[in-house]
């Protein structure tokens, strides 16, 4: 029983790429469908773009805030000239 465990377990570590790009397209897939849609009602494109960018940054919050807190650097005042000099150049 035990080897069938860390049998299945590394078929899965060495499919686990492979799963995570058919889910990824996947996802385009259901965004392609979801902007069709969309369009086809007669959303404006910009409504649609803003509307898009809200849902992500609402998505991404807690993943950004909670797994990577202990892993970001203080805030200097040096690291906060270059991201402002970083962000005027684009």
């Amino acid at each position: 029983m035990e080897k069938e465990g860390m049998k299945i377990g590394s078929i899965y570590r060495k499919f686990k790429p492979h799963l995570l790009m058919v889910l990824s397209q996947m996802g385009y897939t259901f965004l392609y469908f979801i902007t069709e849609a969309s369009f086809n009602h007669g959303m404006n494109l910009h409504v649609y773009v803003t509307y898009r960018h809200v849902v992500s940054s609402l998505v991404m919050f807690p993943v950004a805030y909670f797994l990577e807190r202990k892993a970001r650097p203080k805030l200097t005042l040096a690291l906060f000239v270059e991201i402002c000099i970083l962000s005027l150049l684009g």
